[in-house]
């Protein structure tokens, strides 16, 4: 598993709204999504559909291939689009909080292969324009740095000038300055002098220059959100895109134009836009984001990207080996849930020294020595707890509630028996590859044909910090107060990436017997069961 974590990336508009306040995922907050050409996944749907009580007209149902894989095209226009569709005909758009794959969903969605026609607009439109749009910035950003530095000669210049976010950083900075400044001129001539040269300054951050493929002449009637949302939603049209770019334009910020096709560029050139299929979705009505890399999870507890929270979704899947294990899943939860899962609390670290950076090997490694601190009290989980390099022996615990250690990739090993209902998950990098092959060797499979009901895994190389760390995932769960998707979505910081959860998404485990108080939990992580 590679040590890597990257920052965010931003999105393709600026989304406002704030953060909606935590109302616990029920059965009416479900959809539940099958595959027309696997017909148990549907069984399945409407099993789980009865024993949970969802409301009728729930199932959408894929006409698609049963492949673990697919490509990235084939998924915006059979998946993303059908459910965007399905969504709002039936009025859920706004209403469902959880999707849940059902058996005979692919898992992966492939690397998209850039087009002939993408490589040329990359080349003749896209760079060019970009290139044009920083020069402008950059120009911007020395005349308004020159007047700062005249009227306060304390003012300094910091970060760089080579993308996007760096230039507006320094623009945001000088333009700062200057209205500080200027607002202590006592003289009104002067102060209205200088208000007149710095808006002059400001002109190239609203002043569009001719740009390749791009009309100067503004259309008669402009967009509507609608219309703009159609198209950001069609990454792979280049009509599309180009209609975007022109309601970019005429809208008349520098800046937004500037990132806007810098994320159009990134989706063209393709770099790590693999994915699964259920974390794509959980951004299915984002419109137009980056599919390359990940975007910022709007349900993670530290609450960045909360505004994005009421157009994101959760997922989960109810998935395995065999429809009789995908089965299980929600039949053992169900079971559990009446008297509370009780067995071995089983954590395998590896003794690495702590860490404060997310995503490295000593944070996570502390995160479960911080489990079993969390858990040294809790009535019904004893504690087999592991802090060397080795995996644990195969059969340390023949009754596991709990299970979570690292790191073996892709060979699975029985280190414990996990009962009904027990949470599992080993993080490694590919362990979620496929579900169903008779030769697969990976940790996803191997715990769940040993009767895990509850496992998390990637479809490919994700970095470290893409797992959620087991004190808060498991300390949700601890609690008995939050759903299984609930937990999840506030322990990932992203999304639009590599990660699947596998179980019942409204499993509550401890829910008749919880085994740690709120209070023990950090704050945010409070607000989340709150």
């Amino acid at each position: 598993m590679k040590l890597r974590w990257p920052a965010i990336l931003s999105l393709f508009l600026a989304v406002a709204g704030a953060a909606s306040a935590r109302a616990a995922i029920t059965a009416d907050d479900l959809v539940l999504l099958v595959n027309k050409q696997q017909p148990e996944g549907r069984r399945l749907a409407e099993a789980y559909a009865k024993a949970r009580g969802v409301p009728d007209g729930r199932i959408i149902e894929l006409d698609i291939p049963d492949n673990t894989d697919i490509a990235r095209e084939f998924y915006e226009s059979s998946i993303a689009n059908v459910v965007r569709q399905e969504l709002q005909s039936r009025q859920l758009a706004g209403k469902a909080k959880c999707l849940v794959l059902f058996y005979g969903l692919p898992l992966r969605i492939r690397d998209r292969d850039s087009t002939p026609q993408e490589r040329t607009e990359v080349d003749t439109v896209l760079n060019p324009a970009i290139a044009t749009l920083q020069n402008q910035m950059k120009e911007t950003v020395v005349k308004l740095e020159a007047i700062a530095s005249s009227l306060d000669p304390s003012f300094r210049v910091v970060g760089g000038l080579d993308t996007s976010d760096q230039l507006r950083d320094r623009v945001v900075d000088a333009s700062t300055s200057c209205k500080v400044s200027a607002e202590k001129v006592s003289d009104p001539q002067q102060r209205t002098a200088l208000a007149a040269q710095i808006r002059a300054a400001q002109t190239g951050l609203v002043a569009m220059p001719p740009l390749p493929g791009m009309s100067t002449t503004k259309p008669a009637t402009m967009p509507t959100q609608e219309e703009v949302n159609a198209w950001m939603s069609s990454v792979g049209d280049p009509a599309a895109r180009q209609r975007v770019r022109q309601t970019l334009y005429f809208a008349g910020n520098v800046y937004q134009l500037l990132v806007g096709l810098e994320v159009q560029k990134r989706t063209l050139t393709v770099k790590e836009s693999e994915a699964s299929v259920d974390s794509e979705l959980s951004c299915v009505n984002l419109g137009n984001y980056d599919r390359t890399r990940w975007v910022v999870n709007a349900f993670h507890h530290s609450g960045v990207g909360a505004q994005l929270r009421d157009r994101m979704i959760r997922t989960a899947r109810i998935d395995g080996p065999t429809p009789a294990i995908a089965q299980r899943l929600f039949d053992d939860a169900i079971a559990v849930e009446k008297t509370g899962l009780k067995g071995d609390l089983v954590l395998d670290a590896r003794g690495l020294d702590a860490q404060r950076d997310i995503g490295s090997y000593g944070y996570f490694d502390q995160s479960i020595r911080n489990t079993a601190k969390l858990a040294a009290a809790a009535p019904d989980l004893p504690t087999i707890f592991d802090n060397n390099q080795p995996l644990l022996a195969n059969g340390s615990s023949t009754h596991a509630a709990v299970y979570c250690g690292w790191y073996q990739l892709r060979k699975y090993q029985p280190t414990v028996k996990p009962l009904p209902g027990a949470i599992a998950y080993h993080v490694a990098s590919l362990e979620m590859i496929t579900l169903r092959s008779p030769i697969e060797t990976g940790w996803c499979r191997g715990l769940l044909l040993d009767g895990a009901d509850v496992t998390v895994g990637a479809v490919g190389e994700p970095y470290l910090a893409a797992f959620p760390p087991a004190d808060d995932f498991l300390g949700l769960l601890f609690t008995g107060k939050v759903t299984l998707a609930e937990a999840y979505w506030a322990s990932i910081p992203i999304t639009s990436w590599k990660m699947i959860l596998i179980g019942d998404p409204l499993y509550r485990p401890f829910a008749a017997n919880p085994q740690v108080s709120l209070e023990k939990l950090p704050e945010s992580l409070r607000a989340v069961a709150n």
